[in-house]
């Protein structure tokens, strides 16, 4: 997740948006709203909280010019005239206010814009939000972002009120802060090639993905870090989905393989590595397969060969898969020596065992 405590909200606008299907119009605001601090934290938590490190990261697109994308040019012109931040304790400039008109103007277009792509009966009515952020760390920099936001569902809440020494329980209907519906984070930088997009979409199905592909625009990135990252994963859900006559061992150790692969080889040959890692039968047969399904279910393509950016995928990528856990008692971490490592049967006892073999304790 970003670390919210060194980010800043340094401007926020709201409309509301209902679908244009059903005519249910947009209501656009005359100004920024003017948060308290308190409100202010509430809401970073909101906003930023549901995105982690090591998600998939995205790039604008257009058919014909990557200018002509409405949400990437809006974006632009925000950034183009955001002042740069006032020192700790001193005001800010004299074009703040300028800028602060600009960027409600720019929320109101992409409010309409959002409108004009809401062309579906299903989508709810709900706020959007325009928000600019400073201090969010990407990568190995600190940059700013335009977050844009909407919120479809809704919550009903109980409050209890203690009046004159009676209780009273009433209901309310907002929003829950512990989750949020549609999101996405423009980064400040690559602008050429896009920026670099976070999206959160947790209402996506059917026509829902309006957000995605109407709205933004966006594509998975192509870049070395992107590629290595859906490599890794293509990896870890074929290995997941492989049958039980795979042993849980054996199914580390081709995980290992593919990491050390990435690590050891600035190229990356595709069926290579994956005949290094899974044996050339498999890599062969049933990879290829679940590769092409792969492909087409995350719109993602695979070169044959890549540049390799293995300080993109921590080795926490792998999660679970590196560690076998043994009833109640045993936990066993690998991270390689397969040939260390010897799996048997004992009849007396009607149990399975592992044989472990080492040099030294460390």
């Amino acid at each position: 997740m970003l670390d919210k405590n060194h980010i800043k909200i340094k401007q926020i606008s709201l409309h509301r948006i209902g679908s244009k299907a059903n005519l249910e119009g947009v209501e656009l605001s005359d100004r920024p709203i003017v948060l308290e601090e308190d409100l202010a934290e509430l809401l970073k938590c909101y906003f930023l909280l549901p995105f982690k490190k090591g998600d998939d990261y995205f790039e604008f697109c257009h058919p014909s010019a990557l200018e002509q994308n409405e949400v990437y040019a809006s974006v632009s012109a925000i950034f183009d005239a955001a002042p740069a931040a006032a020192p700790e304790g001193e005001p800010a400039g004299g074009e703040e206010t300028e800028w602060q008109g600009l960027f409600h103007e720019q929320s109101r277009r992409l409010a309409k814009y959002l409108y004009e792509q809401s062309q579906y009966p299903n989508i709810k009515r709900g706020e959007f939000y325009v928000v600019y952020f400073q201090g969010c760390g990407l990568f190995s920099e600190t940059v700013d972002a335009v977050g844009l936001f909407k919120s479809e569902n809704k919550d009903t809440f109980i409050r209890v009120e203690q009046v004159a020494g009676q209780f009273s329980i009433e209901s309310e209907t907002g929003i829950n802060i512990n989750r949020l519906d549609k999101g996405c984070l423009i980064f400040r930088t690559k602008r050429e090639e896009g920026y670099v997009v976070s999206v959160i979409d947790n209402t996506n199905k059917g026509e829902a993905k309006y957000w995605v592909e109407n709205f933004l625009c966006v594509r998975r990135k192509r870049d070395a870090g992107a590629q290595t990252q859906q490599f890794v994963s293509l990896c870890k859900d074929f290995v997941e989905q492989l049958p039980p006559e795979v042993d849980k061992v054996s199914k580390v150790c081709m995980m290992n393989r593919v990491m050390d692969g990435l690590k050891e080889q600035p190229v990356v040959d595709v069926q290579q590595l994956a005949g290094t890692a899974f044996g050339r039968e498999l890599a062969d047969g049933q990879f290829q397969a679940f590769k092409r399904d792969f492909e087409r279910t995350h719109e993602v393509a695979f070169e044959p060969t890549f540049q390799s950016k293995p300080e993109s995928v921590k080795r926490r990528a792998m999660g679970s898969m590196s560690v076998i856990r043994l009833d109640d008692h045993f936990d066993i971490h690998l991270h390689g020596g397969e040939h260390c490592i010897e799996r048997g049967y004992d009849e007396t006892r009607d149990m399975y065992y592992y044989k472990l073999f080492y040099r030294k304790e460390k």
